[in-house]
C-alpha cells in the first residue's frame, strides 16, 4: 500500500485484536467503528490476530513494553471478491464479509456498530448500535 499524499509505502499488517480489545478495555469503549472493510475485498483469506507467543508459549496479557518479543497468533476467515461499496444494510454483505464482522465482535467482546465500506461519507452500514435513532 502507498500513502495517497506522500506516495511513500505502508507497512500494512493483519488485524491485532488484542491489541483493539486491550484499547477499548482501557478507553472504556461500548462499541466499535470498523472501517476500510471494502480494502479486504479481493483477499482469499483474511487474518485476524487473536493472541500472542513469546518462545512457542502463549502470552496471555497485552503488554506494550513486550511487543516486539512476540509472535501473532491468528485466526483465519474466508475472503470475497465481491463489490461491497453499494451495500447499506449488514445482510446485503456477502456471507464471508459478514462472517468477519462477526469475528471482530466476538473477539473484542463488543459490538461494532458502524462498517464503511467504501470511500465516500455515505458508504457506510449501521449496525449493531445501541444509539437511539441510529439503529
Amino acid at each position: 500500500e502507498y500513502g495517497t499524499t506522500t506516495g511513500r509505502p505502508r507497512r500494512c499488517g493483519w488485524f491485532d485484536a488484542c491489541a483493539a480489545k486491550y484499547t477499548a478495555e482501557l478507553s472504556g469503549v461500548h462499541e466499535l467503528a470498523l472501517s476500510l472493510l471494502d480494502v479486504l475485498t479481493g483477499l482469499d483469506e483474511i487474518k485476524i490476530c487473536t493472541g500472542y507467543k513469546i518462545d512457542g508459549k502463549p502470552f496471555e496479557s497485552f503488554d506494550p513494553t513486550r511487543l516486539g518479543e512476540v509472535e501473532c497468533v491468528y485466526r483465519t476467515v474466508s475472503g470475497w471478491s465481491e463489490d461491497i461499496t453499494g451495500c447499506r444494510k449488514f445482510e446485503d454483505l456477502p456471507e464471508a464479509s459478514r462472517a468477519y464482522v462477526d469475528t471482530v465482535e466476538e473477539v473484542l467482546e463488543r459490538p461494532v456498530a458502524f462498517i464503511s465500506v467504501g470511500p465516500e461519507r455515505n458508504d457506510i452500514i449501521v449496525h449493531n448500535t445501541r444509539i437511539d435513532g441510529l439503529g
